[in-house]
This record gives structure tokens, C-alpha cells and sequence, in this order.
């Protein structure tokens, strides 16, 4: 409570509900953990009501608009108008995080996870090395897939283990790209990839497929001119390494 900066314990209180939903909707994945988090943000907006600047409760309420987008951007039929007004809360919640922070490196990493959802990735080197220097920073959001991503673990053990973790998190969502990868058919993987580069927030879903696969590069950059724009501005290594042989892949 602290380390938060809030002194309403009820507020807290109703912050500390929050996580545990959080939790509980994280081993669900796909729409239902979309569904869990429309919940989970009942308890964030009771502690913001009591503790308006609650920086925690803020960069936590944007979760459940993020993952709208990103599951929506997995889908064929598109409501426009709801993921234009999903992205533009979840950005305003993100400049409230940052607002509010009481702590530099929540100020960081607040900064960090709206510079990645909002398309700035040429602020990502410069941010990812302060977070990582920070030891205030509570924050752990999308912003992780950027590292997982480029920087995927040493030994395949461990990648598929993070396999495993996403796949628990995220379902099947982010398996089209990766199982064509690894079954090697390139041009399918490509078609797909394009699909998502070109909707809202589709380069997140990118990246965590890339994590996942953990094969280098899961797509070619020619087929997703947004991702690959973002990577260079970012001066992000591509590809990334691939601690995963998969046998059919080629590339």
C-alpha cells in the first residue's frame, strides 16, 4: 500500500479485489478472459472513484481495452467504432498511469506501455533501458512482449515453456501464424500475418506470437509493412533468435 502511494485503505481494498479477478480471468484466455477483465475493472474503477489518482488502478483498467482490440483483431467480423473507443480509453487510462505515478519507474513503465499500444516505438530502447535500470516499477504489461519477443529465453526448454505460457494465456489466438511457421508453409504464415498487421493493435498480437514460436522470424517482414516500420524505427533486432528448431520450418 506503500509502494502504491494510496492512503484510502478501502480503495486498496478494492484494488487487491481486482487482482485476484485479474488472476482468476488470465487462465481463462481468449474472449472469456476479455470477459473476466470487463469484471475486473468493476473493483479498479471503485478504488479510482474513492483514489482518483490511484496510478495502479489506471495503468490496470487499460488491460481489459487492450485485450479487446487485440482478441477483436483476430476476428473476421470487425465493430470499428468499438475498437476506435477501446484504443482511445485505454490510452487515456495509460496518461493517467503516467500522471499519477508516484514512482519514477511506474512513471517508466506506464510511459513505456503507451509508447507501444499508441505505435511510438522509437521511444522503446531509450524506455526499456530506464525500466530496466528502475527498481520502482510495478509494472509488468504489454510492454513484456517487446523483450520475450526479440529476446526470447536461451535453451528450448525454457522457450517452450514460455510457449506453454502464452498459449495458457492467450488460447489459440495467437496460434494461426506460429503453427504455419512450424509447419513450415511460409506463404500461409505470411497471408495471416498481414491479416493482423493491418487491424488495431495487431503488431501486439505479432509479438507475442513471435515470443511464443520462439523460431527466429514466424513471418517475413515484406508481408507486415506496419510491424516492420515499428521494428526499424525502434532499431529492434530482426530476427529475433530461435532456441526452437522446428523441423518443418526452412527459414
Amino acid at each position: 500500500m506503500r509502494a502504491s502511494g494510496v492512503r484510502n485503505p478501502e480503495a486498496f481494498i478494492a484494488y487487491q479485489k481486482s487482482i485476484e479477478f485479474n488472476n482468476a480471468a488470465l487462465e481463462l484466455g481468449g474472449a472469456e478472459l476479455v470477459a473476466g477483465l470487463l469484471v475486473t475493472n468493476k473493483f479498479l474503477e471503485r478504488a479510482i472513484e474513492l483514489e482518483p489518482d490511484f496510478s495502479w488502478a489506471h495503468f490496470d483498467h487499460a488491460d481489459y481495452y487492450l485485450h479487446f482490440v487485440m482478441h477483436a483483431a483476430l476476428q473476421d467480423d470487425l465493430a470499428d467504432g468499438a475498437i476506435d473507443e477501446a484504443l482511445e480509453l485505454a490510452e487515456k487510462d495509460l496518461r493517467n498511469a503516467v500522471r499519477t505515478a508516484k514512482r519514477e519507474g511506474d512513471r517508466l513503465g506506464a510511459t513505456l506501455e503507451l509508447a507501444l499500444v499508441s505505435g511510438q516505438w522509437q521511444r522503446l530502447p531509450e524506455l526499456l533501458a530506464a525500466v530496466y535500470e528502475s527498481s520502482d516499477c510495478a509494472y509488468v504489461g504489454f510492454w513484456g512482449a517487446v523483450a520475450t519477443s526479440l529476446d526470447p529465453p536461451d535453451d528450448e526448454v525454457a522457450a517452450r515453456a514460455l510457449l506453454d505460457e502464452i498459449i495458457g494465456e492467450y488460447g489459440d489466438d495467437v496460434m494461426p501464424v506460429m503453427r504455419f511457421a512450424m509447419l513450415g508453409d511460409r506463404e500461409r504464415a505470411n497471408q495471416r500475418a498481414a491479416v493482423w498487421d493491418a487491424r488495431p493493435l495487431g503488431i501486439l498480437n505479432l509479438l507475442i506470437t513471435t515470443g511464443a514460436c520462439s523460431c527466429g522470424a514466424p513471418f517475413d517482414l515484406e508481408a507486415t509493412p506496419n510491424f516492420a516500420r515499428l521494428i526499424e524505427e525502434a532499431e529492434l533486432p530482426w530476427p529475433p533468435p530461435r532456441p526452437i528448431e522446428w523441423p518443418l520450418k526452412d527459414w
